[in-house]
């Protein structure tokens, strides 16, 4: 954990970035708002719908353990599971943004 958060600091420009960075990493002031706030202000919306995609993903499992849904549905392994990630996949390049980023050491 300690590697993942020091990375941080090549990303930032200056200092005062950097301790802004952090600030807003260890507030632990959560607010709904605000947050709302800060995630329309995103310019890249794929890692919000992938997060959302995988709670529902795996909300509709946990319901379908419980409840036995998708054995009830004909056919499920044959048709509606290829359906899904199909459909997924398509989602993943209809929705991303994928413009090459510099490199991370550029600024050395």
């Amino acid at each position: 954990m300690f590697h993942t958060i020091s990375l941080i600091a090549f990303r930032a420009n200056s200092f005062h970035d950097l301790k802004i960075f952090y600030g807003k990493i260890f507030r632990f002031d959560w607010s709904l708002s605000r947050t709302y706030m800060e995630m329309r202000t995103l310019h890249d919306l794929l890692p919000l719908l992938l997060a959302l995609c995988g709670i529902i993903f795996l909300f509709l499992k946990e319901l379908s353990e419980e409840h036995a849904w998708f054995t009830k549905l004909p056919k499920f392994e044959n048709i509606w599971r290829p359906v899904f990630y199909t459909l997924l996949f398509v989602a993943l390049f209809a929705i991303g943004q994928f413009s090459a980023n510099e490199f991370i050491y550029f600024q050395f």
